[in-house]
């Protein structure tokens, strides 16, 4: 079985990062909720900017990379505590699924 590691997102890689989660939450707006491009692309936008103001240091956040064995980035997760969704008025609490070799940090 493949070992992976959970390293922070660093600061310079939070646009590159934001990015991408942005593209790849306004396609499953797109999917599965049956919004058009450009309402996809906005709300996602929007929603990443409320949630993440401050990016990687944004209180209550933690932006992981995960990395295979050879140090190479095979994905990402997020933890968010205590932040209210946007547009809810109530907070939602996600976290990161463990795995074999990651050291916590």
């Amino acid at each position: 079985m493949a070992a992976v590691n959970f390293r922070r997102l660093r600061a310079d890689e939070f646009e590159a990062w934001a990015a991408e989660h942005i593209r790849g939450y306004a396609e499953g707006m797109i999917a599965f909720a049956d919004m058009s491009r450009e309402q996809s692309e906005l709300k996602a936008a929007r929603d990443v900017a409320a949630v993440l103001p401050q990016g990687v240091a944004t209180e209550g956040t933690h932006l992981w990379v995960v990395e295979d064995e050879g140090g190479r980035s095979v994905g990402s997760s997020s933890s968010v505590y205590g932040v209210a969704a946007p547009g809810s008025s109530t907070s939602r609490s996600t976290k990161p699924s463990g795995a074999a070799g990651s050291d916590g940090r």
